[in-house]
């Protein structure tokens, strides 16, 4: 006896199969984790870095980065990567504001030639921790709009910037800070 399925039956098969595979994947690099806005008390920041004010696709932003994240990395700056993005709105949409540098650790007595310092202090940060591989990160503007949804929430007003903490282990954590 020969029994024969049609060939929509594979098909399907096929499909659900790569369905699996593809959430699979997702899973594993961590797409399914909630994305969880934290408010956290008063914080204090030194940050030397590089400033830059241009196009959005300017590849010196890509330059200045590498070239912060090298002095992470070899150790000659002791701190974590970071970078401020300010939401100027006199700015285009093709115009960025960033402040590009290292969150010190502690007291430096010498940097770079191109380096400033800026110190960051509020009274209260809203942060999310985004543990997941960039294949699969929310974007920033998902991140930005639910740290305002608690920020309205709680009654908090933030300031007209962001702080992107990098880790080397790809670990993004971003915070908002309340005026």
């Amino acid at each position: 006896m020969k029994i024969s399925q049609s060939k929509y039956f594979y098909y399907a098969v096929s499909l659900v199969s790569i369905g699996i595979i593809i959430y699979s994947i997702y899973y594993y690099l961590g797409g399914t984790k909630e994305m969880e806005v934290i408010p956290y008390d008063a914080v204090d920041y030194s940050m030397a870095g590089i400033e830059f004010k241009g196009r959005y696709n300017d590849p010196e932003i890509e330059n200045i980065f590498n070239e912060v994240k090298k002095v992470v990395s070899t150790g000659e700056i002791q701190g974590t990567l970071g970078l401020i993005e300010y939401n100027d709105p006199g700015f285009n949409e093709t115009e960025v504001s960033y402040f590009i540098g290292i969150i010190l650790q502690n007291r430096v007595t010498e940097l770079p030639g191109n380096y400033t310092v800026r110190r960051i202090q509020s009274r209260a940060i809203l942060s999310v921790r985004l543990d997941v591989h960039p294949l699969v990160r929310p974007s920033k503007e998902e991140v930005e709009t639910k740290m305002y949804a608690l920020a309205v929430e709680k009654g908090f007003e933030i300031e007209n910037f962001f702080l992107e903490k990098h880790f080397a282990d790809d670990r993004l954590v971003i915070e908002g800070f309340v005026k």
